[in-house]
């Protein structure tokens, strides 16, 4: 999974992506925007506006795209337990 600052997932690109990927690419932009925020002026580029805005966005589609999938996992612990109580004939 590409963990680069200058490469943006597109929303499409994200539904592909199992929970686990969403969040690790999550955890890499908290962290580059985390360090950006940290850094001084003397050490690396910083990020430029823009770059930490598309980084916030692509944050926010992963984020969602993790909400729904763990809705989807609820649901269907939901049914399962249902299902369980339903007697056998």
């Amino acid at each position: 999974m590409p963990n680069k600052k200058e490469i943006k997932l597109t929303q499409k690109h994200i539904k592909n992506l199992s929970f686990e990927q969403a969040n690790q690419r999550l955890e890499v932009i908290n962290d580059i925007l985390n360090k950006n925020n940290n850094s001084q002026k003397s050490e690396n580029k910083e990020l430029t506006l823009n770059e930490m805005c598309n980084l916030y966005e692509e944050g926010q589609l992963l984020l969602k795209h993790c909400e729904t999938l763990l809705n989807e996992i609820q649901q269907r612990i939901e049914i399962a337990k249902e299902e369980a109580l339903i007697p056998y004939k």
